[in-house]
């Protein structure tokens, strides 16, 4: 592996901690229920990714979750009402600190480093979360070189900001010599709105939502056929790559640095894909 990639900045639940992200998924919908609503996992899951209070006024401003509310307080939600639900999620997530590695991280992350390739990281939690997760991680062998939250930043995913910071801590300059690597949609159009190379990861993701047993005891054409609609998500919200795990991320790099070989660091561009299989294509 060359090094014209400086450094892999990583989505933390669902890529490489928390297989499944369960535990974001799991905290909300207790959060919420401790505020009487009855809220689906779907609900839940369609904002993964985006800073968490943004995540909670999404749900709140579903109208079903809207009406749920106004039955049962009598009136609209406001803002002070999220940051009450964020106040209870925030305890929910601390109080669990979840993050084992998803399965092979450190053999993806220990031949990066090798070469001098950093290890960013962006999360749609809060400082106040990741206080408690980071060392959690860390006993387990998972310390990024780099952690922004959220609620750090003018505004978390899909704007760049939590990238571009990144960026300025790691010293990186061109972005694109950066992959992002994550597993929601906004994830994707995190990476893409920094001008870097996006990446999605199927297998451990919330557009799956599944624990590693859950996943392994799918029939394979069950498997398959999760997989292609989580794919089919990550590239319509832009990413150059899908792969099913961070085991295929070191095969993309190396073709990464080709084509930015050839093309002299340009910009990243979308390679064409027909049903999630990429499609070679000569700059």
């Amino acid at each position: 592996m060359n090094t014209r990639i400086a450094a892999v900045v990583f989505d933390w639940a669902g890529t490489t901690v928390d297989f499944g992200s369960l535990l974001p998924l799991r905290s909300l919908q207790a959060a919420f229920a401790r505020f009487g609503l009855d809220v689906p996992l779907e609900t839940v899951r369609r904002p993964m990714g985006a800073a968490k209070d943004v995540h909670i006024r999404s749900v709140l401003g579903d109208a079903p979750v809207s009406r749920q509310w106004l039955r049962r307080y009598g009136r609209a939600w406001h803002e002070g009402d999220v940051r009450a639900v964020l106040d209870v999620l925030e305890t929910e997530v601390r109080r669990a600190a979840a993050c084992d590695p998803v399965p092979g991280l450190d053999l993806v992350l220990a031949p990066l480093r090798r070469c001098g390739v950093r290890i960013g990281s962006t999360t749609g939690y809060t400082r106040r979360i990741m206080e408690a997760l980071m060392p959690a991680a860390e006993k387990k062998g998972y310390a990024p070189d780099c952690v922004v939250c959220s609620d750090e930043v003018r505004a978390g995913r899909p704007a760049p900001w939590m990238m571009f910071r990144n960026a300025e801590i790691l010293g990186i300059s061109r972005m694109a010599r950066v992959v992002k690597a994550g597993d929601t949609p906004v994830d994707m159009a995190e990476g893409v709105n920094a001008g870097a190379w996006s990446v999605g990861v199927v297998d451990s993701s919330s557009l799956i939502s599944l624990s590693p047993a859950e996943f392994g005891s799918l029939a394979p054409r069950e498997r398959e056929s999760r997989r292609r609609a989580a794919r089919k998500k990550l590239f319509e919200a832009g990413a150059h790559y899908v792969i099913n795990t961070l085991a295929g991320l070191p095969g993309v790099i190396e073709d990464i640095e080709i084509r930015l070989s050839l093309a002299e660091e340009a910009s990243p561009r979308p390679r064409p894909h027909i049903g999630g299989t990429l499609v070679p294509v000569r700059l």
